[in-house]
């Protein structure tokens, strides 16, 4: 079975397809065989693939970890853990919600309580992190923060979900830095969604929650992206 990586939510194309043929068929009858397997804590985000590596965000006791095994032999390569104290109304899952995304070199998660980190992936070396809660005033959010960023061009675009203007996110991917933030009273009062002749225009409150649990999806409109 040939292998493709996985390096992001939803896969390359962040469509949950993959390009790969030859697949399997039909499932043998008593499964694959396990060619191995770890403990780990909780979390709802899926693990990425890359370059032979398995990077996994996950929860254990009281720090949220990202963790990378070498994908043939399930070899720990190396662990980089923060504190979390994120509790789930339900009492069901404290773990992060969203998926790492993975490049040449670099590794991305966004934790259940928006904790925004860049590492290096072959060493696990802090590049840069952001505390997106506090720097942007995120009201809680009942199932804290679910929305796995996306990677366009340098952009790192992330759902924040914050105040007053910051409902979405840019960030430098090499530095962290804010490049700019949008959806907000400010930028949407007044104004169509879209652009387009004849919509109507939007009516912003100030107490509308801005936190969402959906990934950013670009696309081109109009002839811009």
């Amino acid at each position: 079975m040939p292998d493709e990586d996985w390096p992001r939510f939803l896969g390359p194309h962040g469509n949950g397809i993959s390009d790969e043929t030859g697949l399997l068929e039909r499932w043998p009858a008593n499964g694959l065989p396990i060619v191995w397997e770890k403990k780990i804590g909780t979390g709802y985000g899926a693990p990425s693939v890359r370059a032979e590596r398995v990077v996994l965000h996950h929860r254990m006791a009281d720090q949220e970890i990202v963790e990378c095994f070498e994908a043939a032999s399930g070899k720990p390569l190396w662990r980089y853990g923060y504190p979390s104290q994120f509790v789930d109304p339900y009492g069901y899952n404290n773990g992060p919600r969203c998926t790492p995304l993975l490049t040449a070199d670099r590794c991305y998660t966004f934790g259940a309580e928006g904790k925004l980190v860049c590492l290096e992936l072959h060493t696990c070396n802090l590049v840069w992190q952001r505390d997106t809660a506090k720097e942007f005033e995120v009201p809680p959010a009942f199932f804290g923060v679910g929305s796995s960023p996306i990677l366009e061009g340098d952009l790192l675009t992330v759902m924040v979900g914050g105040q007053p203007n910051a409902g979405l996110v840019a960030f430098d991917a090499k530095t962290g830095k804010t490049a700019w933030e949008s959806v907000g009273e400010k930028n949407w009062q007044g104004k169509p969604m879209t652009g387009w002749p004849g919509e109507p225009k939007v009516s912003w409150k100030r107490w509308d929650k801005q936190a969402s649990y959906s990934t950013p999806l670009p696309a081109t409109v109009n002839g811009q992206r």
